[in-house]
């Protein structure tokens, strides 16, 4: 068998280049089984590796950008972002212009 049975936290980070946190949140989530030994917790070689070939794949078509939110990451199409920042930005226009004729109306 090439490599280790299992592995620690620390190493688990380390072999699938994610952060310790990401790693705790799949465990979390029930998408990467760990396992106890007394207060050590334990990753399965083989579970980790199920873990890493079932995240999704990146597709190079679909033009996403990629936020931080607080659990787990989220793609948001640049398109739907671009669209929400533009009716945002017309309804601060309308707000402004509404304001204005206000402060004509009552002087």
């Amino acid at each position: 068998m090439d490599g280790p049975l299992a592995f620690s936290v620390a190493e688990a980070c380390s072999a699938a280049r994610i952060g310790r946190t990401s790693l705790y949140q799949a465990i979390r989530a029930g998408q990467l089984r760990a396992l106890k030994n007394g207060r050590r917790t334990i990753i399965l070689a083989t579970d980790l590796h199920r873990y890493l070939e079932n995240l999704p794949a990146f597709e190079a078509a679909a033009r996403t950008e990629m936020k931080r939110p607080g659990a787990g990451m989220t793609a948001v199409p640049i398109a739907t972002r671009d669209t929400k920042n533009a009716e945002e930005e017309q309804q601060l226009r309308r707000l402004a212009a509404l304001d204005t004729s206000l402060e004509k109306a009552g002087s």
